[in-house]
């Protein structure tokens, strides 16, 4: 249903998003709650906001800064890395450091619907951490289907993969709707702010700005600079993961 409704949206160039409330939410991540999600849900759901589960750690934290970290000391020692003087400096990029907790916001409504919505599904249809994965990435199939003279891009689908399969790593092992959030639009805004984009619905959604596309702060050898977003996702995986074999082993 989500896939249908999108591929009709591009098809007509209409946007794939919508204002509620005045919180963005994008097809992929609301459509698919309200079309599973029913009454007999509200205790999981509920149990979800109210009682997240936390295990009284900072881990979280590490989890955002620690890919980005790698990633730019890995640029910095094999000279792939430097400063940039992108157009509106000020305007999009300082002001997005200090506007963080705005777009944050803006964006948290829609990540928590993602992810009560996973939460719903792993405890009602019982999926483990592949059927997760795949859920996530069939709710986002339409976004990289070639349509009209739009060209199959298989580093969208590397993306997504990545993104689908953190996100099944948090849901099946951490099930923190808040950390899931944060974690998940950080890990983007800071790319995206640090390199720079050409995606105007990342953009967009994201930051809350009309542009088109973004330098970023730093000047990436540019048969790099396209796989930093997966490949910070990936990091984020690994780290989560290493995480929780820690934490598992302590209990």
């Amino acid at each position: 249903m989500t896939n249908v409704v999108g591929i009709t949206l591009r098809y007509f160039n209409l946007d794939d998003y919508i204002i509620l409330l005045g919180f963005r939410f994008h097809l992929s991540l609301l459509l698919p709650a309200l079309i599973f999600i029913k009454k007999s849900h509200l205790n999981i759901i509920k149990d979800s906001l109210i009682h997240p589960k936390f295990n009284k750690t900072y881990l979280e934290v590490l989890w955002i800064i620690l890919p980005i970290i790698i990633i730019l000391s890995i640029l910095y020692m094999t000279h792939n890395i430097g400063l940039s003087d992108p157009d509106y400096f000020y305007e999009f990029g300082l002001s997005s450091i200090v506007d963080y907790p705005i777009y944050l916001i803006w964006n948290l409504a829609q990540l928590i619907t993602l992810s009560v919505f996973l939460i719903v599904v792993k405890n009602e249809l019982k999926y483990g951490f592949w059927g997760i994965a795949f859920s996530v990435f069939l709710i986002f199939l339409f976004e990289f289907l070639p349509i009209g003279r739009n060209n199959f891009n298989l580093l969208n689908i590397i993306t997504v993969i990545s993104a689908a399969t953190l996100a099944s790593l948090i849901i099946n092992y951490f099930q923190n709707v808040y950390w899931f959030s944060i974690i998940f639009f950080t890990l983007f805004w800071e790319n995206i702010l640090a390199f720079g984009s050409n995606s105007k619905m990342l953009i967009n959604i994201l930051f809350a700005a009309q542009y088109h596309s973004w330098e970023g702060f730093f000047d990436v050898n540019s048969k790099i600079g396209p796989y930093l977003i997966p490949l910070s996702i990936l990091l984020a995986t690994l780290i989560i993961y290493l995480s929780y074999c820690s934490l598992k082993k302590r209990l």
